[in-house]
């Protein structure tokens, strides 16, 4: 095939009905001017010896391969398809900019370089090996990861000072926080939603009070390439931190030769939503949510409820237990101020379920959660459901009081409203059926009205 070169300057629509990749270069250069917007309406493939350099807009929607070493980008790569995508091929793709906006996903089966910012816009990035990460240059930022545009799997920074990795499960962003003075070839992170695995707690790390408990629900996985100093920072937000205890007895846990280790320091925010930065690390490996006070003895693995047919709410949830005095059922009208409105005594040790039917039909909507309490005093929520019978949609909002976002929960698609309280509109969306994670960005700490619909009276919703 005879090879050409090919300049783009401005608007260009690329597409082909057929099976083949819509775009083959097998030139000496396709070059993407600064000012050029360009999209790919199907696959593209950049063959061995085809240089590819990128300083506009590219969009591609389907497939991309790239086979060629690359050395020269400015611009910026969209992969905005209908269907999955995947990034193949035996060389690195690299790009300044780059944003995902596609539903169902990218799967990265070779190394995607970023320079610049790397924006989530919507879709999850599947990232299965250590040798395909999502990779952040030094100068590279993530912007606006959330639960439904995160990574699932590896992610690599290089560089030193602050960096959120964009990392989580299959559904769900959960962040860790790094903050490097010494960074010599990279750091690599991964989430994991389970157990790290045991180990004792005899051993301390860089602070001397012992652990006495870690979080079994997840855990990160942190490596330097080679070498690196600096903090980390673990959060919690309720999703599979199972932990009640005190807040500034929490600590960065850090598994290391059979044992979890106190990195320091102490925890801030709140039982729902905080974090704790450790002490400065040169060795690393597993992290997840340490205590040096015992963990409250349940693990929620559900809560949820329906009306009857005497519109009396039926709540029911099952908990993994250990030393708990019962369980207080607690009703609120706007989703701040509860009171209690039933009571179940513990089952005792083990796994357990319990039901409790609300006394008085309800009328309108109202918002539950659970209250655990231990034969210690302490105590520890359920997550907060909603339930409803008028003829609006049930809509819900987790958590409140936020810190960093919350979740809006609508049963079909709705505009939803922020206003403060003197009734200015501060910001108005569009929410899909489901979950929808709203940014908190910008936001100041105070009260605010969020009302989704045009009918549904306003909630208050706080920020710390």
């Amino acid at each position: 095939m005879r090879k050409f070169s090919l300049f783009i300057a401005g608007l260009c629509l690329l597409q082909v009905a057929s099976s083949q990749p819509t775009l083959v270069n097998t030139g000496e250069i396709l070059y993407i001017g600064a000012e050029a917007t360009v999209q790919i309406n199907g696959d593209f493939k950049n063959e061995a010896g085809g240089n590819f350099i990128n300083n506009g807009t590219v969009t591609i929607t389907g497939k991309i391969t790239n086979d060629q070493v690359m050395n020269s980008y400015t611009g910026k790569l969209v992969l905005k398809g209908s269907s999955a995508q995947h990034l193949d091929g035996l060389s690195d793709m690299l790009t300044k900019h780059f944003e995902i906006n596609n539903a169902a996903g990218l799967t990265l089966n070779s190394r995607l370089k970023v320079d610049g910012i790397c924006e989530f816009t919507n879709g999850i990035i599947t990232t299965g090996s250590t040798a395909t990460p999502l990779w952040f240059t030094p100068g590279a930022t993530a912007k606006a990861a959330k639960d439904n545009s995160h990574v699932h799997g590896f992610v690599v920074k290089e560089g030193t000072g602050s960096f959120e990795f964009p990392v989580g499960d299959e559904t769900r962003y959960q962040r860790v926080g790094v903050n490097l003075s010494g960074n010599s070839s990279g750091l690599r992170v991964r989430y994991y939603g389970s157990d790290a695995g045991a180990g004792n707690f005899t051993a301390t790390g860089t602070e001397p009070v012992a652990l006495v408990s870690y979080n079994k629900n997840e855990y990160w996985e942190v490596y330097p390439l080679t070498n690196a100093i600096g903090t980390i920072s673990i959060f919690w937000d309720g999703y599979k931190d199972a932990f009640g205890n005190i807040v500034g007895q929490r600590k960065v846990a850090h598994q290391a030769g059979g044992n979890w280790l106190n990195e320091g320091t102490n925890g801030t925010g709140t039982t729902g939503a905080g974090s704790v930065t450790s002490n400065n690390l040169v060795n690393w490996g597993l992290f997840t949510l340490g205590s040096i006070s015992m963990a409250l003895p349940v693990t929620w693995l559900y809560f949820e409820g329906r009306l009857n047919q005497q519109q009396r709410a039926v709540l029911q949830w099952k908990v993994q237990e250990s030393n708990v005095l019962n369980y207080e059922v607690q009703k609120s009208a706007d989703g701040i101020s509860f009171t209690g409105i039933g009571t179940q005594k513990s089952l005792g040790e083990g796994e357990h379920a319990y039901q409790l039917t609300e006394p008085n039909a309800l009328s309108g909507t109202a918002y539950y959660r659970v209250l655990q309490a231990d034969r210690n005093g302490a105590g520890r929520y359920s997550r907060v459901i909603a339930l409803s019978t008028g003829g609006s949609p049930e809509w819900t909002v987790f958590p409140n009081p936020f810190r960093q976002g919350f979740t809006i929960t609508v049963s079909k698609p709705e505009t939803a409203s922020l206003f403060n309280m003197q009734g200015q509109l501060i910001r108005r969306m569009q929410v899909s059926a489901g979950a929808n994670y709203i940014e908190g960005n910008g936001l100041t700490p105070g009260t605010y009205l969020l009302q989704v619909g045009t009918t549904v009276p306003a909630r208050k919703i706080i920020k710390e």
